[in-house]
């Protein structure tokens, strides 16, 4: 397997950084692991930190977080640049009253919600070597509850970035130019920089700025398309900040 290109810093209690993800090497390794999705729900003052599938019977650790199991059911995760946003739904049970109190006081609405997929070889020992790398980080916030009842909670979940209620331009909407800053290689440090970065790209397989795999990395230079640029470096949930979906009238 390559060198890792994805740790995630955990320390930090309700903020996950996707800086760093597994990369494409790593996912068709022969044996990669198992997908284990886990969830945190940015619930104050301590995240409230899940797996939706039990491992070995029970919860994992991962980049340092306990991530406990939980009954949770969790659909309509998708992406897709055509058609209406995606609108997920997580149904968690609440036979503990867990989620009582912030839905009384109503603190759940607009909430943030992470979405994690990683591999058990990634969790912390002893389910996985420690690895801490993941695909690229979901961001959601709970919109409504959908439904309530003694022993389930149905949440209905929209983008960060929701359109509701939003008005065009927020942004130059460019179909085909990304608009995240990519790393620069340093020569004098030998090493790359990422200040004022927002590509969230650390792997060690470089690229010239026409898409061609390059083993220099000083000609590492991201061409700021989907296809030659985003596609050459990511496997899945591809972070391209532009518009494919985008057609002119």
């Amino acid at each position: 397997m390559t060198q890792r290109s994805g740790h995630i810093s955990g320390a930090t209690p309700g903020k996950i950084s996707s800086a760093k993800m597994i990369s494409a090497d790593d996912a068709s390794a022969p044996f990669p692991g198992k997908l284990v999705h886990l969830f945190e729900i940015d619930i104050k003052p301590t995240p409230f930190r899940f797996v939706a599938e039990a491992v070995q019977g029970g919860g994992v650790n991962f980049a340092g977080a306990a991530y406990r199991s939980f009954p949770i059911m969790a659909s309509r995760f998708s992406w897709s640049a055509e058609g209406p946003p995606a609108r997920p739904v997580l149904e968690v049970s609440n036979v503990t009253g867990l989620f009582n109190d912030a839905v009384t006081h109503d603190q759940l609405r607009g909430i943030a919600v992470r979405r994690i997929m990683t591999l058990t070889s990634e969790l912390d020992p002893p389910h996985g070597e420690g690895g801490g790398n993941c695909f690229p980080v979901e961001r959601w916030v709970i919109d409504r509850i959908a439904r309530l009842e003694r022993a389930v909670m149905r949440l209905e979940l929209c983008a960060e970035a929701s359109l509701e209620g939003k008005q065009f331009p927020q942004r130059v909407m460019l179909r085909d130019l990304c608009q995240h800053v990519y790393r620069r290689w340093d020569a004098s440090q030998a090493a790359f920089d990422y200040s004022g970065v927002t590509c969230p790209y650390q792997g060690d397989s470089y690229f010239t700025a026409d898409g061609a795999e390059t083993t220099d990395p000083a000609k590492d230079e991201c061409s700021l398309h989907l296809m030659s640029g985003c596609r050459k470096r990511f496997l899945f949930n591809l972070p391209f900040l532009g518009f494919p979906g985008v057609r002119r009238l």
